[in-house]
């Protein structure tokens, strides 16, 4: 739904949404772009150029673009207040953005926030987003790029795999054409998408597609469940881990399943909550993991809020313990094997099984409760922060992997760490070990509020960004900022504290980095940008430059079964996954809206986690209602394993070999 929607829609829908700023078209003469941009590997060779600073300045006409950020709803707003980017980017090229008069997703959708721009009248100039930009490509108000890409984009053509150009948020569901002009690279390792990047230095921005799963623990539990039950072994701690990278830059098989050569299957891995329950209810522990009013932390959270969806539990944890390797087997869709087909998860009997089992646990209250079930997510986090949770999982983990003891007697301000634990669960035969091997592009989008012939000049500050004086640009600042020295052809922060914040602290936004608008590799910059490759990674950022070439932070990435133990030979490459929320019309006519009653399938589910607090009749009957949810909504094996799987094997065209047999 476009400009279709009914008049009076259209009047109601003005009438409740309010822009900072409205439609016009602005008429002065165009700017005089040659696209022999300066930046071009061949005139900094030839000038000697090596940094932004040696670049002439634009000379001609400014812009000062409205955006939509097609990404966001209510984030943080960053101040800064000595940007180094955004200036130059400016000087360079003329054009800047008026983020006072931008919007983001005013907490709906993308397809939603794109309705009631039409509605009020009030288009931005540009705008920009993942996949879901697809769904709002209409040529009555998004400019056909295709020729002017090809004139003034002369390296995104150049360094751009040619996969990108067939995505439909970058051609709208039309083959050969260029609506979206992509930029940041995602899912995919920086070497795969940049022949010059040497992946021993830039291993921060690599894609690692783990192999066995893992879960998060209490590292006081785990010493204590090691010495209760494994007399004699050795189970490392957080710090212990760090500091044999610091000095190995390395991880060994012994070292990545010390606690995981234990649990290599699903009961192992309840057998192991039993023994995390064992010790907090010893006699000899149990006062250092008692809570307020006669409770003690619980071995294991199960989802985390009544306000969020099921995935933590249901698609992080759980394929994992079924033999589910890799990330893109989930609840919702995965392909069979067995079958050949594409099916939805949460109707197999194997999944049934594991909703019983939980939804038994979460009735009986000893390894796992139904927090899940009547807390908020916030409520929870405030648990995980305090460690009432002795095991979590991916999206549901406290803040920095650290709890702050506050509840626990006689340890009031202390701060204990939860350490990942990899499991050795091997993968089951009925899953393949996928791993996507095309980029996942966003695209920028240029509305026809911006009068034709600024299109060059726009086009020319994209192309900058993604260049390699780009990727110095957004990770140093200029040389004129003044913010490093050179020496031998090696960067370096005159500031401690800036180097502690892009290289050694990256997780999120230091002050310094907000200061002065740096892309520090792990998050989105403070201001926006649009760079080559994610969150402005590149073979030139100081992650990948400053000497060691490691950080404490890179333990994360490096103690991982990707890292340490890859299992490369059964893995099986693809382009596009499974997933429907990763699909658009484009590629399936209808999908996005069968996505959007996901919520119905949430809340059957959510149901049925907690049935059995009523008994086997209770789980039986939530369970029917499940299966009506996923009939109501679409979700039917029949239609995953005809029009869904057609379109799958047609995604992955070029890859059918690994994975179909016959």
């Amino acid at each position: 739904m476009k400009k279709t929607l009914h008049k009076a829609v259209l009047l109601a829908l003005a009438a409740v949404f309010v822009l900072p700023f409205t439609a016009c078209k602005r008429t002065d003469p165009p700017a005089d772009v040659d696209a022999n941009y300066a930046w071009l590997p061949s005139n900094l060779a030839a000038n000697g150029w090596t940094d932004s600073s040696d670049l002439p300045s634009w000379t001609q006409k400014t812009l000062s673009l409205k955006a939509w950020n097609g990404n966001q709803s209510g984030a943080k707003q960053y101040t800064s207040s000595e940007d180094k980017v955004w200036p130059e980017l400016e000087r360079l090229t003329g054009v800047g953005i008026d983020k006072r008069a931008s919007v983001d997703n005013n907490g709906v959708s993308v397809s939603v926030a794109y309705e009631n721009m039409v509605a009020a009248d009030a288009l931005p100039d540009v705008g920009f987003g993942t996949f879901e930009m697809a769904g709002i490509i209409d040529p009555r108000d998004v400019y056909d790029l295709t020729e002017y890409v090809q004139k003034y984009c002369p390296t995104i053509l150049r360094r751009m795999p040619e996969s990108v150009w067939g995505m439909s948020h970058v051609n709208g569901g039309k083959a050969g054409k260029i609506y979206g002009v992509p930029f940041g690279l995602g899912n995919i390792g920086l070497s795969v998408v940049d022949p010059e990047a040497d992946p021993a230095r830039t291993k921060p921005f690599e894609f690692y597609e783990d192999y066995y799963g893992k879960v998060y623990v209490r590292e006081d539990i785990l010493q204590d469940v090691f010495a209760k039950y494994y007399p004699g072994e050795k189970a490392y701690t957080a710090a212990e881990l760090e500091n044999i990278y610091m000095e190995n830059g390395a991880f060994t098989e012994e070292q990545l399943l010390d606690v995981g050569k234990h649990i290599t299957n699903a009961d192992e891995f309840y057998g192991f909550l039993d023994k995390i329950y064992g010790v907090i209810h010893d006699s000899a522990t149990a006062a250092k993991y008692a809570l307020p009013l006669g409770k003690s932390v619980t071995p294991i959270l199960a989802n985390d809020g009544q306000d969020r969806d099921t995935w933590s539990l249901m698609s992080v944890l759980w394929p994992r313990l079924m033999g589910a390797s890799g990330a893109l087997n989930t609840m919702y869709s995965y392909w069979d094997a067995d079958a050949q087909t594409v099916k939805v998860m949460a109707r197999q009997p194997f999944f049934k099984d594991y909703l019983e089992d939980w939804a038994a646990m979460v009735a009986e209250g000893r390894l796992t409760n139904n927090d899940g079930a009547v807390l908020t997510f916030q409520n929870i986090q405030s648990k995980l922060n305090k460690g009432h949770y002795a095991v979590t999982y991916e999206n549901a983990l406290a803040a920095g992997q650290v709890a702050l003891l506050d509840d626990t007697a006689g340890r009031e301000g202390e701060q204990v760490r939860y350490r990942k634990v990899y499991l050795k669960i091997e993968k089951d035969p009925r899953f393949e070990f996928f791993a996507q091997r095309e980029p996942q592009p966003q695209s920028f989008l240029i509305f026809k509020t911006v009068p034709e012939g600024d299109i060059p000049q726009i086009l020319q500050w994209l192309d900058l960004q993604q260049s390699e004086i780009g990727d110095r640009l957004l990770a140093w600042g200029p040389r004129a900022g003044g913010l490093w020295t050179e020496e031998n052809g090696a960067r370096r922060y005159t500031s401690e504290d800036l180097k502690k914040q892009m290289v050694d602290e990256v997780n999120t936004i230091g002050s310094l980095v907000e200061r002065y608008n740096l892309s520090n590799g792990r998050v989105e910059s403070p201001q926006w940008t649009f760079p080559f490759f994610y969150c402005g990674g590149s073979k030139e950022h100081p992650l990948a430059t400053y000497s060691s070439g490691r950080s404490r932070e890179d333990v994360e990435s490096m103690y991982s079964s990707a890292a340490v133990t890859p299992h490369t030979d059964v893995q099986v490459q693809i382009a596009r996954r499974a997933c429907m929320w990763t699909w658009t019309d484009a590629d399936l006519p209808g999908i996005q809206e069968m996505w959007s009653q996901r919520g119905t399938v949430e809340q059957a589910l959510q149901k049925v986690l907690i049935s059995k607090t009523q008994g086997q009749p209770g789980f039986n009957s939530a369970y029917n209602n499940l299966i009506i949810a996923l009939n109501t909504v679409g979700w039917q094996d029949e239609y995953f394993a005809g029009a869904y799987t057609d379109t799958f094997k047609k995604l992955n065209s070029a890859y059918l070999s690994g994975f179909v047999k016959g």
